[in-house]
C-alpha cells in the first residue's frame, strides 16, 4: 500500500484524480501519512481522561451505559478550543476534503471514541456498519476521517475495514468477508480517510489501556449535521474557514423575515445548486 506524507506528490493519476483519491474510489478508504500536527494529538491525548470524565460527570456514567454513548465524546469542540485549532492546522486535511467532495464540504460530526480494554459495548461501532446510506456505487456524499491519538495496531483495536464495499448496496455474504477484511496500522499523526459507505467496525483492544480516535465526519452541505454546532458552539469567534466547515453557511432560516434578505446576510447561503 502507497503512504505518502500528507497531499499525495508521486505516482500518475488516473481519470484526472489524485492517486489518494483514486485509491479511495477503488478500494474505499486511504491513509494519509503524517497528515494531522502531532503536537496538537499530543495536546489532546494528554487531556483526553479529564474530557471524558467531565462528560461522565455531566451526564451520569449510569446513563451513558444505557444509552451505549459511554466509549464517545460527542462534540469535542465543547470541550476544548484546541479541537478548532486542530481544524485551523489541518490545511491539508481541509484541501483533501475538498477534493473528496465539494468546495462547500460541511462537518456532520466531530467526537472522540475509546476503545477500552477488553470490553465490548452494545455501541454499532463494534458491528459491520457504515455511516452514511448507500446512494449508488459511484456516488459519494460522505467522507470519515479517524484520526488515532496513540499508534494503532490489531492489538488495541485498530479499525476493521471491508476491502470495496463502499460500492455495493449490501454487507456481504459471511463466506466472503475473510478476504475483504483489513486492520491497517495508524501511527500519531496519520490519519484514515474512509468512504463513509464503506462497511468497517473497531477492532478487539487486548491492551491494558484505552484506545483513542479523532472520528470526523464530513459531508455534502445540504446533509444534516449531527447537532447543530452553531447554536452550541461561539463559532463567531472562530476563523471563517473553521466557521463554514462547521455549517455557518448552511443554517436553516427560523421564518421568512430572516430567509428573504438579501443573499450576502441570508443563513442558508450553499444551496445544492452550487
Amino acid at each position: 500500500m502507497e503512504r505518502v506524507d500528507g497531499l499525495i506528490e508521486s505516482g500518475t493519476p488516473r481519470n484526472g484524480e489524485p492517486i489518494w483519491l483514486d485509491h479511495l474510489s477503488d478500494e474505499g478508504f486511504w491513509i494519509a501519512k503524517g497528515l494531522i500536527p502531532t503536537r496538537l494529538l499530543a495536546e489532546i491525548a494528554e487531556n483526553c481522561d479529564d474530557y471524558y470524565r467531565r462528560d461522565h460527570q455531566r451526564f451520569g456514567v449510569d446513563f451513558l451505559t444505557e444509552l451505549n454513548e459511554i466509549e464517545h465524546l460527542r462534540n469535542a469542540p465543547e470541550y476544548d478550543y484546541i479541537f478548532v485549532r486542530l481544524l485551523m492546522e489541518s490545511v491539508k486535511l481541509d484541501e483533501m476534503m475538498v477534493e473528496a467532495l465539494h468546495r462547500n464540504v460541511i462537518i456532520h460530526n466531530y467526537n472522540l471514541i475509546r476503545l477500552m480494554p477488553g470490553s465490548r459495548s452494545k455501541m454499532l461501532g463494534h458491528e459491520w456498519h457504515r455511516d452514511v446510506f448507500f446512494f449508488g456505487p459511484q456516488i459519494r456524499t460522505a467522507v470519515n476521517v479517524l484520526i488515532p491519538l496513540q499508534d494503532t495496531t490489531c492489538k488495541n483495536g485498530a479499525t476493521e475495514i471491508l476491502l470495496g464495499t463502499h460500492k455495493h448496496k449490501d454487507l456481504p455474504d459471511n463466506k466472503l468477508l475473510p478476504s475483504l477484511i483489513i486492520q491497517p496500522e495508524l501511527s500519531v499523526g496519520d490519519a484514515l480517510i474512509l468512504d463513509a459507505s464503506t462497511f468497517h467496525k473497531a477492532g478487539d483492544n487486548s491492551t491494558s489501556t484505552p484506545r483513542t480516535i479523532i472520528s470526523l465526519k464530513y459531508t455534502l452541505s445540504f446533509f444534516t449535521q449531527q447537532y447543530d454546532f452553531c447554536r452550541c458552539l461561539p463559532v463567531e469567534e472562530y476563523p471563517g474557514s473553521v466557521r463554514d466547515r462547521l455549517g455557518y453557511q448552511v443554517r436553516v432560516p427560523e421564518n421568512l423575515e430572516q430567509f428573504r434578505v438579501p443573499r450576502e446576510l441570508r443563513r442558508y447561503k450553499w444551496s445544492i445548486r452550487e
